[in-house]
């Protein structure tokens, strides 16, 4: 029975321990999708903020310019130079404080009137290549949008340029993708990676900036600036290897895929700071469990040591050992248990006076069946009974043993004359008689 419960006791503990183990593990995997959801969300709120902070400069910036009297005065007069002399010291204050890439003035619909990225080329049709021009000068509203121009991959504005609600042209510019890459770096733990649509860059760049795009590494159809992490190119959240990879997409003036923004973020300490943690709740809860499986095991020991002993106590009873039972004044009573063991010993010493008296009455009722009870002296059952044992032990102890038989000559005579009461004072007497004989004989 005490192995029986140990090993229960036993496997209840492995066990539990199992059940906490499972527990562990999917904390720390709740703990991993809780950070890498964190992360993610905060990415999308940064890049949201700064996203909305790069349309305002940029469309400030496109209101300021369109609004200036002499670029209205260089639109009304045609006069390219009036453009240049004027807007070029901006443009060179905007471009060396990294607002702007380049800026492009156009006519309607989409034809190049000042660009300051080749001022020698002008007068050029770009509406087979610059839809957004060609829409903003068709709709006469404004458009911030990535795009690929000639020049670059970026988010450009576009606005167009009006005098008296005439429309005068359009201006164009922006800034280069790789600024969205620099304000990341500041906030990312680990990398950042621009995976650009390779099919765009090919279509609409010259092909001298294209092939400054070709030394990037190709990743399933796009170019890769940073270091090519092998993920799934699609908008949301990656974890691998403790990397968390918040993915944006980047969509285009035509709905399509511009680029992925990857932010990649190394969630290693944060995760050996709950591991840690996990860890020592796991060595708290291991330290209860054995506590309590202690307990167990002490209480247990302790009820079976009882019981032990009680069934000792029964099996000397039964044996009729009363003299090995503990000593009644001696057995201290502390708890229920104790007050059992009193009561059992009490009911050993009980049945010892019972069994006693038991054995005294049986006894007296033996001698009663082979002693003739006028007498006092064996009767006929006696000599039938046990002559053969007496007659053989007696044989063996070499002592020498007989049996006397009386017969009384006209005893009934007595009887019927002086009656039973003489008589049996007759047999008394001569039984008595026999007792003295035997007595000086021996």
């Amino acid at each position: 029975m005490r192995k029986r419960v140990l090993f229960n006791l036993l496997v209840l503990f492995i066990f539990s321990n199992i059940a906490l183990i499972f527990a562990i593990y999917n904390h720390l995997s709740q703990i991993k999708e809780k950070i890498t959801k964190e992360i993610y969300e905060t990415r999308l709120r940064e890049f949201e903020t700064y996203l909305k902070g790069e349309k305002l400069i940029l469309s400030g910036i496109a209101d300021y310019i369109a609004n200036a009297p002499c670029v209205i005065d260089a639109y009304l007069h045609n006069d390219r130079n009036e453009l240049i002399r004027c807007m070029k010291p901006l443009y060179k204050s905007l471009y060396e404080k990294h607002l702007i890439e380049e800026l492009h003035f156009f006519k309607p619909l989409a034809v190049s009137f000042v660009n300051f990225a080749n001022l020698k080329t002008y007068n050029v049709n770009f509406s087979k290549i610059r839809a957004d021009i060609l829409w903003v000068s068709n709709s006469l509203i404004s458009s911030i949008h990535f795009y690929v121009c000639r020049f670059y991959p970026g988010l450009r504005v576009t606005r167009p340029i009006f005098y008296k609600d005439k429309l005068l042209g359009s201006l164009s510019f922006g800034v280069h993708i790789k600024h969205f890459a620099d304000f990341f770096k500041n906030v990312v733990t680990k990398d950042v990676v621009i995976y650009l649509n390779d099919r765009s860059l090919r279509n609409f760049l010259r092909k001298d900036r294209y092939k400054e795009f070709e030394k990037y590494p190709l990743y399933k159809g796009f170019r890769v600036i940073g270091k090519v992490y092998p993920i799934k190119l699609e908008e949301g959240v990656e974890e691998r290897n403790n990397l968390v990879f918040t993915k944006i997409r980047l969509e285009d003036f035509f709905k399509g895929t511009f680029a992925f923004l990857v932010a990649v973020d190394d969630i290693s300490w944060e995760l050996r700071v709950e591991y840690r943690n996990t860890l020592l709740m796991f060595f708290i809860f291991e330290i209860i469990f054995g506590v309590i499986f202690a307990v167990f095991y002490i209480i247990f020991r302790n009820i079976y040591n009882r019981f032990k002993e009680f069934e000792n106590i029964t099996d000397l009873i039964r044996d009729k050992k009363f003299e090995k039972l503990p000593k009644l004044e001696e057995t201290k009573v502390t708890d229920r248990l104790d007050l059992f063991k009193f009561k059992l010993v009490k009911l050993g010493e009980e049945l010892k006076i019972y069994i006693n008296l038991l054995t005294k009455e049986a006894e007296y009722y033996k001698n009663r069946a082979y002693i003739d009870a006028l007498t006092g002296v064996f009767n006929r059952n006696f000599l039938e009974e046990k002559g053969d044992e007496i007659f053989t032990k007696f044989k063996l102890q070499k002592i020498p043993v007989g049996v006397i038989m009386l017969d009384i000559d006209n005893f009934k005579r007595i009887n019927d004359t002086y009656g039973h009461d003489v008589g049996d004072l007759v047999l008394k007497s001569l039984a008595e008689t026999i007792k003295g004989i035997e007595k000086t004989t021996t």
